[in-house]
Formats: C-alpha cells, sequence, structure tokens
C-alpha cells in the first residue's frame, strides 16, 4: 500500500501534508522497500534515481522509464532524462501520506486539499500511450458540452473530480489538483488505490533540489506569507536528512532561514529565524541532537529568485537544510 514512514499513502496528505486545503506543490515521495527508505523527487537524473532506490526491474519505453517491480514505482523521464512524473501503484508503500493501508477514502482527500470545484462523468479506454505516461489515458468519446474542448489527455484542472466509465459502469475515479502537482486514483468503492507526482501548475515550490560538490543536496523547505510553520509536505525531508544525520556520527546540519521582502528588514530577520528554529526542532524530534545543529536567519538579504513578482516572492519564503559530512 502506498505509505509514508510506517503510515499510509494519505499520510503526508491529512495532518502532514496540507493543514489548509491549497496550492502546495508535492514533488517528492518517500520509497519505501525491504531494508530501504529513500525519497524521490521531480527533476532527478536517472543516475540519481538509481542512486537513491536501485536499479530498475525494468526500463521501458525506449528507456524513459524505471519501473522498480518490488516497490510498485514507477520514474519516469523527460526528453533531459530528468523526471518528470512519480507513479506510486496499487502495491506501492511508498508516500506523501498517513492513513493505515486501505483507509484512505475519497472524502479524506476532499477533506485535505478541499472538495472539487467541478466533476466531469466522461467514457473510458485506456490510452496505447498509458505505458510511456502514467498518467496519460483517453476517453473513447465525449458528449458534446460535457467537458472543455481543449481538455489534455492527461485529464487536467485544479480540484477537478472525473468520473470515468465504461459500458457496465463506473471503473475508477481520478482526483486533479495541477496546483499541487498530484493526481489521485480511486477505485469505485472511492478507495484511493494510487497516485502521480508531476510538475505543479504553480512551478515555484520544489521540493528538493540537487546542487554542490560530491553529490550534496541542499533541502528547500517553503512557507506560506508571514508563517513560519513547517507544511506537513516537507516532513519526510526533514526525517530523511535526520536519518542521513544519524549515519554520519560527526555531520553537522546546516539550516538557513529565509524571507521575501514585504516588511522591515528587522521584521523579516526574526520571521526567517523562527522558519530556521521550526525545522530544526522537527529535526530535534527525529533524534538530531541540538549541539549538531547550526541555524541561521537571513531574512530577505539573499533572495533565491526576484522579489517583484508573487511567484519569486514564493520562492524567497524558505528554509534551506544542508549535511556538513564528518571531516
Amino acid at each position: 500500500m502506498i505509505q509514508i514512514w510506517g503510515f499510509s499513502l494519505l499520510a503526508l496528505l491529512s495532518v502532514f501534508f496540507f493543514g489548509i486545503p491549497g496550492a502546495h506543490a508535492v514533488s517528492s515521495a518517500l520509497v519505501h522497500g525491504k531494508n530501504m527508505h529513500s525519497e524521490v523527487w521531480l527533476g532527478m537524473t536517472k543516475q540519481e534515481t538509481i542512486d537513491r532506490i536501485g536499479v530498475p526491474s525494468r526500463i521501458k519505453s525506449e528507456g524513459s522509464c524505471f519501473h522498480y517491480d518490488s516497490l510498485d514505482v514507477a520514474v519516469y523521464f523527460d526528453s533531459s532524462m530528468r523526471a518528470e512524473r512519480i507513479y506510486l501503484g496499487r502495491e506501492s508503500r511508498s508516500g506523501i501520506t498517513r492513513f493505515a493501508p486501505g483507509s484512505v477514502t475519497m472524502d479524506d482527500i476532499f477533506e485535505t486539499f478541499g472538495p472539487p470545484s467541478s466533476t466531469w462523468r466522461l467514457t473510458y479506454t485506456p490510452s496505447p500511450l498509458v505505458q510511456n505516461r502514467a498518467t496519460v489515458e483517453s476517453e473513447s468519446s465525449i458528449k458534446k458540452g460535457t467537458v472543455p474542448r481543449d481538455l489534455p489527455l492527461e485529464y487536467r484542472g485544479q480540484r477537478v473530480l472525473y468520473e470515468l466509465a465504461h459500458a457496465e459502469g463506473l471503473l475508477k475515479y481520478k482526483y486533479v489538483l495541477d496546483d499541487d502537482g498530484v493526481a489521485f486514483w480511486f477505485d469505485p468503492s472511492k478507495t484511493l488505490y494510487a497516485a502521480v507526482l508531476y510538475p505543479s501548475a504553480t512551478r515555484d515550490l520544489p521540493a528538493v533540489s540537487s546542487s554542490g560538490a560530491q553529490g550534496s543536496r541542499t533541502a528547500v523547505v517553503y512557507f506560506d506569507f508571514d508563517k513560519f510553520k513547517v507544511k506537513p509536505a516537507y516532513l519526510p525531508v526533514i526525517r530523511e536528512y535526520a536519518g542521513e544525520m544519524r549515519q554520519q556520527p560527526g555531520g553537522v546540519l546546516h539550516i538557513e532561514g529565509h524571507t521575501d521582502s514585504v516588511g522591515s528588514a528587522r521584521y523579516n530577520r526574526r520571521l526567517s529565524e523562527r522558519r530556521a528554529s521550526s525545522v530544526a526542532r522537527l529535526a530535534r524530534d527525529q533524534g538530531v541532537s541540538k549541539d549538531r545543529i547550526k541555524k541561521v536567519g537571513f531574512g530577505e538579504s539573499r533572495p533565491a529568485a526576484t522579489n517583484a513578482n508573487p511567484q519569486g516572492r514564493a520562492q524567497n519564503r524558505r528554509v534551506e537544510m544542508r549535511i556538513e559530512p564528518s571531516p
């Protein structure tokens, strides 16, 4: 079942994922297997994928898909060979959520992300392209006037629920949240059975980016305007870094807080410190001792993007985490 840290796929969804319905870009998941748990994220390279979760069971679609049979996870790569889709299947123990296996319902998802803004009933047949893109499926026919004429085959939209039916009745549901970069599949009983991560329509909240020497990574935790509470979506990243710290007894976890330029420099410095402290507190809850954490707030002095528009300011409201290995 799709899980996260011993919880199921709705784990990160409810309290853990997003406290308030809205646009919260989801771009990473934790993959669990025998004696292994590791993170995968959108934008990772093929080599990074292998480094994180191993050599795939099968390589499909002319090399553009890594499929892991035992994990029930598929990673789809774009023309630059970077992950553009992460599919978590029915038997996956990977996750972005927390409810017990088999208990995640459509209502649970609605409670977390908000109810549908619209519902479309489509006549459904799988597309031949489904082997190439986990989310690409086509309808055999659409009743005129029932859906937008420009509806892509991926069934896009924000908080749109698709009822996919065939001649014998309802086959399954798909709940699409483009602003969040996640879609959920439900069986006819409205029980969650799969999920797919893809680039958020907002494209301003990547969960993790790769940078630095020797393959080091900087994890980025983003915050809402004028807030310092960590969104549940980022808890898996903090947990993974805490796990890496446990494997590096001499390592130091650097936590750096930042803000956008709205407000006074003095206020923003304090806000950035609070953001860093929030992340540090969660790291300590995961067993990282206080003396191994170095945290600092830079306020608005080190922007990652322009402050001239909402998208840039969203990228600047952040905390960056990195591990300094032991000498």
